[in-house]
């Protein structure tokens, strides 16, 4: 009996990992159409997908937005230590000018 119940954790644990880790990968702290500036050098980027733990942005350059590039969900979620403040923070996206 004590080795049916403890395969029975195992296998709940395991399960566990698994969910989880599939959530993290599809889910993004981002949707696509927002904005996120860096708080260190105020760099605004707009999120145009997020796919497989990654998402795929756009940086502001000047008056327009630059080529796609992709970039890790681990840095655009990322926190500064100690005082947790994350690196990345929701922001008006800026407008086309002419």
């Amino acid at each position: 009996m004590k080795n049916y119940n403890l395969i029975i954790i195992i296998t709940l644990m395991v399960l566990g990992f698994v969910v989880y880790s599939i959530v993290n990968s599809y889910t993004g702290k981002f949707s696509p159409g927002d904005c996120v500036k860096n708080i260190k050098d105020d760099y605004i980027w707009i999120v145009n997908n997020y796919s497989n733990g990654k998402y795929y942005l756009m940086g502001w350059q000047g008056t327009s937005w630059g080529n796609r590039v992709e970039m890790e969900k681990s840095v655009l979620e990322s926190v500064d230590y100690p005082m947790e403040i994350a690196k990345y923070s929701k922001t008006i996206c800026p407008s086309f000018k002419k």
